[in-house]
């Protein structure tokens, strides 16, 4: 996964030996420009109930605390950003094991989820619209979100796929 180039799904992308740098660059860029907001801090698909008597949603588990901070605020985009890695991100997939991995003799990799660009896009436009935030950043938190989120499972085929998704999509932003 620490190569200068990874070939996923038969394209030849930059990894992270090459990446890091201009992602830690890029990190503490969109750090000094928080758009900071009340926040749920943990918004993804699993923590949304809809209740279809009423219509409505409702949000679980928010997750108020970053770090030693106890708070309700944080920047907006990262909700936005965590929400869509649901989805666009294939967290929910990968997660669930319904995404197809293989790891190659050859090192190169197979990660196949499933993801409606339409619904993403239409989302994100009027997420975006609404909040005057520049979408690129927003695609920018889900990919930090979804290198991050590799080191939170111990299952070595889980921390891969969501490693490489996030690979994927900051790759698509370069």
């Amino acid at each position: 996964l620490f190569q200068e180039n990874i070939n996923i799904n038969g394209t030849r992308l930059l990894g992270w030996k090459v990446l890091k740098d201009q992602i830690l660059v890029r990190a503490r860029q969109l750090a000094l420009g928080a758009v900071v907001r009340h926040i749920h801090g943990d918004l993804h698909c699993a923590n949304i109930l809809y209740d279809p008597e009423r219509h409505t949603f409702t949000c679980l588990d928010p997750r108020g605390a970053w770090g030693n901070q106890q708070s309700i605020w944080g920047d907006i985009r990262y909700d936005a950003a965590k929400f869509l890695h649901s989805f666009h991100g294939s967290y929910e997939y990968i997660k669930n094991r319904l995404s197809l991995f293989e790891e190659r003799a050859d090192g190169s990799y197979v990660l196949q989820t499933a993801h409606s660009t339409v619904v993403y896009t239409k989302w994100l436009d009027a997420f975006c619209t609404r909040w005057s935030v520049a979408q690129t950043d927003v695609l920018w938190i889900e990919g930090l979100c979804l290198l991050a989120i590799s080191k939170l499972y111990q299952d070595k085929a889980l921390q891969k796929q969501f490693f490489l998704q996030g690979l994927i999509l900051l790759n698509s932003l370069l």
